[in-house]
């Protein structure tokens, strides 16, 4: 009886494949109509679907669709961009604009030049940070640095000190201040400022620290006895200022009141 038990056995397999029983071995992973790789992905043209390589587009896979956020799947471990509406592996990130979304696999990038950074799910303009007390800042419970006066809760530049700006093109400033024996200069929160003396002349750049045009003092001219300095004492010898592309602008307005 052993000789028939085995051969109805071989009979058996003979007919399983003939009716079409799965060869595994035959059936590479990332194949169409195969299982798909260990991270979900396939062969290029083809989608993971329930497990398996099926040919057609969902959306987040390579050469298709993006999702409606614009974001894409991984591809082998390698996030997928999306361009032209469709998702497609980029040895370059796609860095994201202002109000864009972003996460660890797409990063921001500049917005009209000023470095954005990922907040909440989006893209966003830096935050200022004001210390209290400083130009520009709170000085409700607390006293103004020498030279500032506290007006509606925020600490100014006392009369004919203050350091404005006319244009709203202007990003950034070189400026040379004459008969500024002992002044020192108190930047706003909004820019980056640093200064440089020769004797009685004082070298001051400012830079905003966004994108935006600069609306109240860059800055107040404080003596050596911590009293403000205004135009009747000092002048403004020499400005040059520059706009968000560093080209100079003509008539920047910088003048102390």
């Amino acid at each position: 009886m052993e000789r028939p038990l085995l051969a109805f056995s071989a009979c058996l397999l003979l007919v399983m494949a003939a009716c079409g029983g799965k060869n595994t071995s035959a059936c590479p992973e990332g194949t169409t109509n195969c299982a798909c790789r260990a991270d979900l992905t396939c062969d290029s043209g083809l989608a993971c679907s329930d497990g398996f390589c099926v040919a057609g587009c969902h959306e987040g896979a390579e050469g298709c669709p993006c999702y409606p956020n614009g974001t894409c799947d991984s591809k082998a471990g390698v996030a997928m961009a999306c361009q032209d509406s469709k998702c497609v592996v980029s040895a370059t990130p796609v860095l994201g604009d202002l109000d864009d979304p972003c996460d660890s696999t797409k990063p921001c990038g500049k917005h009209q030049g000023t470095q954005l950074e990922c907040r909440d799910d989006t893209c966003q303009l830096p935050q200022v940070v004001c210390p209290a007390g400083t130009l520009g800042c709170p000085c409700d419970g607390v006293t103004c640095q020498a030279g500032l006066v506290c007006t509606a809760g925020q600490c100014a530049a006392a009369a004919g000190s203050g350091l404005f700006v006319g244009s709203g093109d202007v990003r950034a400033c070189d400026v040379l201040v004459e008969k500024a024996d002992g002044v020192e200069v108190l930047y706003d929160a909004s820019v980056l400022g640093v200064t440089a003396r020769d004797d009685a002349r004082l070298a001051l750049s400012f830079t905003a620290k966004a994108d935006s045009a600069l609306a109240g003092p860059v800055g107040a001219l404080v003596g050596a006895d911590g009293k403000p300095v205004g135009a009747g004492t000092v002048s403004l010898a020499k400005t040059t200022c520059y706009d968000r592309h560093g080209s100079a602008v003509a008539a920047p307005g910088l003048e102390l009141k």
